[in-house]
């Protein structure tokens, strides 16, 4: 099984210099937290996901919440 930090190393590998890769994905904060109590801990912290990025030598163009 790949890791998500395998997934973001495989893309930035794949993907152009000038190419753009959209993630969307649940960041774990307190209105998860109430919709989905139970699976919580499945959602990631967002520095989390930002030192992936980083270590995969991807950036980050647009945050949107």
């Amino acid at each position: 099984m790949r890791t998500k930090g395998t997934i973001l190393q495989e893309l930035s590998r794949v993907t152009k210099i000038t190419g753009y890769i959209y993630v969307t994905e649940h960041l774990r904060d307190l209105t998860i937290f109430m919709a989905y109590s139970m699976v919580f801990n499945f959602h990631f912290l967002k520095p989390t996901w930002l030192k992936d990025i980083r270590k995969s030598n991807l950036s980050v163009y647009k945050d949107l919440k």
